[in-house]
């Protein structure tokens, strides 16, 4: 629920709607509010122009990825299949949180937080909140297999493909944990009555809300979502951390034998040098792009507990901060192939293959 909308909470929510408008239900809003309560115009921008484009472009990367790794057989290996899930929910959040993003914009009647149908509030986000959890576990699961890879490759042998479907599978599965705090902030719906400043600009605002509501109150759904989703941040970026430091060591400590070494195990030690460059810089753009999400839920959640700082307290209610921390978080939904064929030249020449068959013909 969105916090501008917190003043619906002084009503007692039994009173809210029997049918009819009473001095009960019925909220005046001045002047003053009015623009916390109406989309920005950086909004309708941000929804109605960059959501699509994003969507489209990550819809063509990720696309365009999952057809390579099944077109070109060599593609077909543990750690593409983990990629190609990340493709997939990437792919599927971008398009789905702009489609219910774009539906609640044109069926709110200009007004922030009004729905048309409220027990729909959690089916509209079920695709993006399960998609956007399921790529935290996704990243982990690739840096694993990396690990265990660099660090451990005799035990990385016996790791099947059965292996990798399970860990795939367990990946959504977590993912799907987070979308728990969606449906127990989004199960109710409230209707309020709205009486609109007495100026000709408000004439056409709706006059009742149908609002979204949760079990809990808006604090404690604040704290909910905070302890589904910044440990679960915290947690697989250490993870990350810890490991992409013990693979750099591991790789570091070989330098002999790459330069002196010949053949077949040259070649897979460049190959296995190249992968985890790769999926080191996808990584790191990973949670450079979704930490500023967190930083602001962290700051939100402290703001319900402690008076911040006025500067701090002004920087965490920013629309246009918040608008930008999804916007990183968006972009990132199709940036991954994009960072696979910038460091990997492997992968440049599948895409080649797949999309240049002619090419491919001709080549010697």
């Amino acid at each position: 629920m969105d916090s501008s909308l917190s003043w619906y909470q002084t009503i007692d929510n039994e009173s809210l709607w029997n049918g009819t408008c009473t001095p009960e239900n019925t909220v005046l809003i001045d002047v003053v509010s009015v623009d916390i309560l109406l989309y920005s115009r950086l909004e309708i921008v941000y929804i109605s122009v960059v959501l699509p484009i994003v969507a489209a472009l990550a819809a063509i990367t990720n696309g365009s990825y999952l057809y390579v790794v099944a077109k070109i057989k060599s593609m077909r290996t543990v750690t593409n299949i983990y990629l190609a899930n990340l493709a997939v929910a990437d792919m599927i959040y971008s398009i789905s949180l702009c489609a219910s993003t774009f539906y609640l914009y044109s069926n709110s009647g200009g007004v922030r937080g009004n729905v048309p149908v409220a027990q729909n509030c959690a089916l509209l986000l079920l695709f993006p909140e399960i998609c956007y959890g399921a790529s935290f576990f996704l990243v982990l699961a690739v840096t694993v297999d990396r690990f265990y890879a660099v660090c451990y490759p005799l035990k990385h042998r016996t790791f099947t493909k059965a292996r990798t479907v399970k860990t795939t599978i367990a990946a959504w599965s977590l993912g799907s944990l987070l979308f728990l705090q969606t449906v127990l902030s989004s199960v109710f719906e409230h209707l309020v009555c709205v009486v609109w400043p007495d100026l000709r600009q408000y004439s056409d605002l709706p006059s009742v809300f149908r609002l979204c509501t949760g079990i809990f109150t808006e604090k404690v759904d604040k704290l909910v979502e905070s302890l589904l989703g910044i440990p679960v941040f915290v947690f697989t970026m250490l993870a990350n951390c810890f490991m992409y430091i013990k693979i750099i060591k591991a790789l570091n400590n070989r330098p002999a034998q790459r330069d002196n070494q010949r053949g077949p195990s040259n070649n897979a030690e460049r190959t296995r040098r190249r992968v985890t460059n790769m999926l080191l810089a996808n990584t790191l753009v990973f949670f450079m792009l979704t930490l500023p999400t967190h930083i602001r839920l962290a700051l939100e959640l402290m703001t319900e507990y402690m008076q911040l700082p006025p500067a701090l307290d002004r920087l965490t209610h920013s629309a246009s901060l918040t608008l930008m921390a999804s916007a990183l978080c968006f972009i990132n939904s199709m940036i991954n192939p994009i960072i696979y064929n910038a460091t990997n030249s492997r992968y440049r020449q599948a895409y080649c293959e797949a999309f240049l068959p002619c090419r491919r013909s001709r080549t010697p």
